[in-house]
């Protein structure tokens, strides 16, 4: 086993809350609104994550990778929010 600690994932809440809003849109290119709803919805689009990944590291935030912003979103998203399989099966 690994001595690595176990990543279990950064909500993606508490990622824009570090930078606040605004900093967060101006550093990724987006909209104050967009931000927001993001935050409203914890859940930060996937299509940001190789720049936020980069900003975060250039903050020494190096808790923000691929994989604990997977674990985070599915560890922080409100019920309902995340993406279940489909319950249809093919015939």
């Amino acid at each position: 086993m690994s001595n690595k600690a176990r990543n279990v994932g950064v909500k993606h809440v508490e990622i824009i809350n570090r930078f606040g809003v605004r900093e967060f849109a101006a550093e990724l290119g987006l909209e104050y609104e967009t931000v927001r709803r993001m935050r409203d919805r914890h859940r930060i689009a996937v299509e940001h994550w190789p720049r936020l990944i980069e900003a975060a590291h250039a903050r020494g935030w190096v808790d923000v990778t691929a994989e604990s912003l997977l674990l985070g979103l599915v560890r922080d998203a409100p019920a309902g929010n995340v993406a279940r399989p489909s319950a249809r099966v093919a015939a």
